[in-house]
């Protein structure tokens, strides 16, 4: 009898240790759960960061590559036969060097053709000239762009992408009138594929203006790729008449081309020297064998390509967006469906008027 009260008062003696057991036992798990999750969060940082190094050692690998590419094109070219292209109207034609100079010592410039990111790096200019860089190293780079991919940008763009002229009036955001448009790109076009039969003053006109530009380069007077463009407008105005040229605008309003039509225009427009500088050759239009390029970016690439770079030259910028208004009405096309049903002579033409392009960045054909 005398035990009993020692029984009784065991028991929640018991529970207490027991639960006191759970408790230790539950907080050992929750430390070694976190000490896991610790030391796995860690483990993911530390892969992230590795790769992220790695990354950057590609991109600066291949920095290095297509400069040192560039550079031995250029020496097995020659200057002699760069210098003596087919298209010699058109050096020093559009130099869009941008400069980014700012308060500190470096000086950094920039080619960008048009077509390959030209508005995206005009705004971005504007931020970065507002930063105060510590870097004293100068740097010139360019951007480039496989040559087909940036023709039929410019189609898209340019030539609505094969929808009726019209339609470029429902595209509010556009900075150019329907007129503009209409006498630059779409009349020409038509000219050119025999839609619209133009006065024997007109293939005149064109010959005059060829032959005073090509004798102006030679003497060393101009080489303005933007004279060739007015060259081309001011001749149809003188030869069809301001009021037949509105009158053909409204008669062909709703017309459209199509992508062998534009490629008909490229290749005439090189032949009787009126190309437009959106399809100027950036190997040209860069003057690349005369400036060394310390960095080649690829428009394809941009965005890892350029925020590494600046970041590297002493900018702060953490992402690098296409800004150009005019976005593709087919997202889902590549340039290779725009030109597969393009006739192979077509195509051997374009590739002779882009062979600089193609041969000095490496680019496949």
């Amino acid at each position: 009898m005398a035990t009993a009260p020692t029984k009784v008062a065991s028991r929640p003696v018991a529970r207490v240790m027991f639960v006191g057991l759970r408790v230790l036992l539950a907080t050992g798990c929750i430390t070694l759960l976190l000490n896991l999750y610790n030391q796995n969060d860690m483990h993911h940082i530390q892969n992230d960061r590795q790769n992220e190094l790695e990354s950057y050692r590609q991109i600066e690998s291949e920095f290095m590559r297509r400069s040192s590419q560039l550079e031995e094109n250029c020496q097995i070219l020659g200057t002699a036969a760069y210098e003596k292209s087919e298209y010699e109207w058109s050096w020093s034609s559009y130099l869009l060097f941008m400069f980014l100079d700012n308060v500190s010592r470096a000086k950094h410039r920039i080619c960008v053709p048009l077509k390959i990111g030209s508005i995206s790096w005009i705004d971005l200019s504007e931020k970065l000239r507002q930063q105060n860089i510590k870097t004293a190293v100068n740097a010139t780079l360019m951007t480039v762009r496989h040559p087909l991919a940036r023709l039929v940008s410019m189609y898209i763009d340019k030539f609505l992408d094969g929808a009726p002229f019209s339609s470029y009036q429902n595209h509010s955001l556009y900075e150019f009138s329907w007129d503009y448009r209409w006498r630059k790109y779409w009349m020409p076009a038509l000219i050119t594929n025999k839609r619209i039969s133009p006065p024997t003053t007109y293939f005149e006109g064109i010959r005059k203006a060829r032959d005073g530009l090509l004798t102006n380069i030679r003497n060393g007077i101009t080489s303005d790729v933007g004279e060739t463009e007015n060259n081309l407008v001011t001749t149809i105005l003188s030869s069809f008449g301001s009021d037949n040229v509105k009158l053909l605008g409204t008669h062909f309003s709703n017309a459209s081309i199509s992508f062998e039509e534009f490629v008909n225009q490229v290749i005439w427009s090189y032949e009787n020297s009126v190309a437009d500088h959106h399809w100027i050759p950036f190997s040209l239009d860069c003057n690349v064998c005369a400036e060394k390029y310390d960095y080649i970016i690829h428009l394809e690439n941009s965005r890892t390509e350029v925020p590494y770079l600046l970041n590297k030259l002493g900018y702060n910028i953490s992402i690098f967006e296409n800004t150009h208004h005019a976005k593709p009405v087919n997202q889902y096309n590549t340039y290779k469906d725009y030109f597969r049903l393009i006739p192979k002579q077509k195509l051997e033409r374009i590739y002779e008027i882009y062979k600089l392009d193609f041969y000095l960045f490496g680019f496949k054909y």
